[in-house]
C-alpha cells in the first residue's frame, strides 16, 4: 500500500485504544489464559499520573520480580512528571516558564524531550509546538498556571505561511533558555508518550521484562506481546464520538499507539476560536479536521507528538506529513 492509499484508508478507519481494565489482555483467542500457556505470573496496576489515569500490565517469573518491576516503572513515571509538568514551580518546565530569557539547568530527560519536541515540530511543518501553553488559559483549560509574559498577544513573529520564525528554545547540553517572548512551555503533547516509553525501557533493561503494556491518557507503549505467540489486544476509547463501525479490536506486540482528539477537554469559557485543549500553532485556533487522530509506530514519544500534529493537519496536507515519517501509520476517524 503506498502512502496515498494509506492516507485514504486512514480517513475511514483507524487504530484503537486500550480500554483500561478491559478483560482482553490476559486471554488467548482460543480461550486459554496466559497463565495456562506460560506458567508465569501476571501483574496489573492502575495509577494516576500527569493529570490522567493509567494502567500498567506485565508478565514476570515471580511475585518479587513483578512487584519490584511495577514499583520501579511507576517511580520512573512519577519522576518524569515531577520534571516535565508545567503545574509545579519546582519542575524543570515550571522553572523555565518562570525565567524566560534565562539559562536554566535541567535534567537529562527534560533536555532530551525538549530536543525531540523541537525536531519533531520542524519535521511536522510547525503543526506541533510545545510553546502553546498561554493559549489554554483564556478558555479556562489551565487556569492554575500564571501566564508567561502577561496576558498580551503571544504569537511571536511569523512568516508568510504562518510558521513561527522566532526560536522557541536554546539548548546547550543541559542548559536551556526559553527564547521566544511571552511563551509558556506545555509538554501535554509529548510528555505522556515519553513517560510510557521510558517506563517500558526500564522494565526491559533493569528487570528483563519481556511482556509489558502501559496506557496513560491515550498514549500506549507495548513490548513483547501478551506472550511470544499472542499480541496485546486494544479496544477503542468509548468516549470517542466516532461511528460504531470504527470500534474494532486491533493487535500489537511491540510498539506504540497515540491518539489526539478535542472531545475530552473542552473550553469552559468563550475564547473565540479556541474550543478545546489542542491548539494549532499555525492558526492559533482549535481545529476539528477529525474526531480522532491516531498514530502507530515504534516510539511512544514520537507517536504522541505526531498524533497532535496530525490532528492539526488538514486532510489535503496530511500526506506530506506522512511521507516524512514512513515508520509510522496515520489513521483518522470522522465524527459519527
Amino acid at each position: 500500500m503506498n502512502r496515498r492509499e494509506l492516507l485514504k484508508a486512514g480517513l475511514n478507519s483507524g487504530m484503537v485504544l486500550l480500554l483500561p481494565g478491559a478483560a482482553l489482555w490476559n486471554t488467548r483467542d482460543d480461550g486459554r489464559t496466559l497463565a495456562q500457556e506460560q506458567e508465569q505470573l501476571f501483574f496489573e496496576r492502575e495509577f494516576f499520573a500527569m493529570g490522567t489515569r493509567g494502567t500498567l500490565r506485565l508478565v514476570a517469573g515471580s511475585r518479587a520480580v513483578g512487584a519490584r518491576a511495577l514499583d520501579d516503572a511507576l517511580a520512573r513515571i512519577t519522576y518524569l512528571e515531577a520534571k516535565l509538568t508545567k503545574f509545579s514551580p519546582y519542575s524543570d518546565i515550571g522553572r523555565l516558564n518562570a525565567a524566560p530569557g534565562k539559562d536554566v539547568y535541567v535534567s537529562r530527560d527534560t533536555a532530551s524531550v525538549l530536543r525531540l519536541a523541537l525536531d519533531l515540530g520542524a519535521e511536522a511543518s510547525g503543526r506541533f509546538d510545545v510553546g502553546m501553553g498561554n493559549f489554554l488559559s483564556r478558555p479556562g483549560l489551565d487556569t492554575r498556571v500564571p501566564l508567561v509574559g502577561g496576558a498580551g498577544d503571544h504569537r511571536g513573529r511569523v512568516t508568510g505561511e504562518g510558521l513561527r520564525s522566532d526560536p522557541l528554545l536554546e539548548i546547550r547540553g543541559r542548559h536551556v533558555r526559553l527564547a521566544r517572548p511571552g511563551t509558556m512551555l506545555d509538554l501535554g503533547g509529548i510528555g505522556k508518550g515519553y513517560a510510557v516509553r521510558e517506563a517500558i525501557r526500564l522494565l526491559r533493561q533493569q528487570h528483563a521484562i519481556e511482556h509489558a503494556a502501559i496506557e496513560l491518557g491515550g498514549d500506549l507503549a507495548f513490548h513483547g506481546g501478551r506472550s511470544a505467540a499472542a499480541p496485546w489486544r486494544i479496544g477503542l476509547d468509548p468516549q470517542a464520538p466516532i461511528a460504531a463501525s470504527d470500534r474494532k479490536i486491533i493487535r500489537i506486540s511491540t510498539g506504540a499507539v497515540a491518539s489526539s482528539g478535542g472531545y475530552r477537554k473542552r473550553a469552559t469559557r468563550d475564547a473565540g476560536a479556541i474550543k478545546h485543549h489542542i491548539v494549532d500553532p499555525i492558526t492559533r485556533t482549535s481545529q476539528d479536521h477529525y474526531a480522532l487522530a491516531t498514530v502507530v509506530g515504534p516510539d511512544a514519544a514520537v507517536a504522541d507528538a505526531l498524533a497532535t500534529a496530525f490532528f492539526n493537519t488538514p486532510a489535503d496536507a496530511a500526506e506530506r506529513l506522512m511521507r516524512r515519517f514512513p515508520a509510522y501509520q496515520f489513521h483518522s476517524f470522522d465524527k459519527a
